[in-house]
């Protein structure tokens, strides 16, 4: 799952949508983490594809906006798989967020915790 959400994070910056870019690379990061793996198994063109959204994310965002949507996505997905191991069910909502001009980004997508 951390492969797919790093991805869409790369995805969400490419199209212009760094508050979810930011968010799904920090829910990304928390899955690299707790899965105890090296991000993409240490893939060097991969890491570069990663690395480079982070720092078109950043400088779209800043430093202090980027760090609030990353812990937002890693806190969701903390909550989440903190929740799952307790039930044995893993299920992750992608929130919603809202473009610059007030328009959805992501149609039918539910917002995950407020």
């Amino acid at each position: 799952m951390a492969y797919e959400l790093d991805v869409l994070g790369w995805l969400s910056d490419k199209v212009g949508s760094p508050e979810q870019a930011a968010w799904l690379l920090g829910a990304a990061d928390l899955l690299w983490e707790r899965g105890g793996s090296i991000r993409f198994s240490g893939t060097a063109k991969m890491e570069e594809l990663h690395q480079n959204a982070v720092r078109s994310t950043t400088a779209a965002l800043g430093e202090k906006t980027y760090a609030e949507h990353y812990v937002a996505g890693a806190d969701y997905v903390r909550d989440k798989t903190d929740t799952a191991a307790g039930q044995g069910a893993l299920h992750l909502d992608i929130p919603q967020i809202v473009d610059r001009d007030g328009g959805a980004t992501r149609k039918g997508a539910s917002r995950g915790p407020q």
